[in-house]
């Protein structure tokens, strides 16, 4: 089914858009409790410098959160720029860097003049009484040699302040590389570490009707209950799988020209989206 078929099939249902799709976009954001904890952590962590690490299982909404981190910043004092899905060497992560922060790719490829190049434009910021921070999303991918690269350019440093920090988000295993013996003084520079929780059915719950809420235009098609119950049991609590099951779910409702999304319309949909 083509896109624009979507799009006008939603609009039938009543929304302006599909309300459980699964792009990060920060429109949706739901500020949940652990959420709203990660972000106070990550924000402290920014303005502390050093390292911050945001861990949490797949599907949990990392990529959402720091998309609402660059989105929420309004310290003129920071320049914050964001890497998904981080790969090969420290110079190409640098070069990565070098492109986000001003829209061009670095003009050297030699290892040591990408990084002197690196340096002159932190030292440019600088003097702006600018800091730069680097949000690098999927860190667990990140190796150790990398990794203690990133330890040595958090190091440099003005008269005065810090020239760069890290907020290192990613995957459980991300710790599990961290607390190895050779990243023991990363360690140290570490402020502040925070790991998502899964939802409560409390916060599916809500989660479920904001998302509703925020792309209604007429509908009034809601999950029942004993619907939202099962649908916490079967998701245990992982904003992707809800989004995956629920999405099916209203789609049931809406060929069924009912209003309320039923027990065995997400027991059906689970059995569609999981093999």
């Amino acid at each position: 089914m083509q896109l624009a078929t979507l799009d006008h099939l939603y609009q039938k249902m009543g929304f302006s858009e599909a309300p459980f799709n699964l792009t990060p976009d920060t429109d949706f954001f739901f500020s949940s409790e652990t959420h709203q904890e990660a972000l106070k952590h990550l924000r402290y962590g920014q303005l502390k410098g050093g390292f911050s690490v945001l861990t949490g299982e797949v599907g949990m909404g990392k990529t959402l959160l720091c998309r609402q981190l660059l989105k929420d910043n309004d310290d003129v004092n920071l320049a914050v720029t964001y890497i998904y899905n981080p790969a090969g060497t420290i110079t190409d992560l640098i070069s990565s860097i070098y492109h986000s922060l001003m829209g061009v790719s670095i003009d050297v490829t030699n290892a040591a003049e990408v990084e002197q190049k690196f340096i002159s434009l932190l030292i440019d910021y600088a003097q702006q009484g600018k800091r730069v921070v680097v949000v690098i999303d999927e860190s667990h991918l990140l190796d150790e040699t990398v990794l203690d690269s990133l330890r040595t350019l958090a190091n440099l440093e003005s008269a005065k302040v810090k020239l760069l920090s890290f907020v290192l988000v990613g995957q459980p295993e991300l710790l599990i590389t961290l607390r190895k013996h050779a990243l023991r003084s990363l360690r140290q520079r570490v402020t502040t570490h925070y790991r998502l929780r899964m939802f409560s059915y409390h916060d599916t719950s809500a989660y479920l009707n904001h998302r509703l809420a925020v792309s209604r235009l007429q509908s009034n098609v809601c999950f029942t209950k004993p619907a939202e119950l099962l649908l916490h049991a079967l998701c245990r609590g992982t904003p992707r799988r809800i989004n995956q099951i629920a999405d099916r779910s209203l789609m049931a409702a809406f060929l069924a020209d009912k209003t309320k999304v039923s027990m065995a319309m997400v027991w059906a949909a689970n059995k569609e989206v999981f093999i």
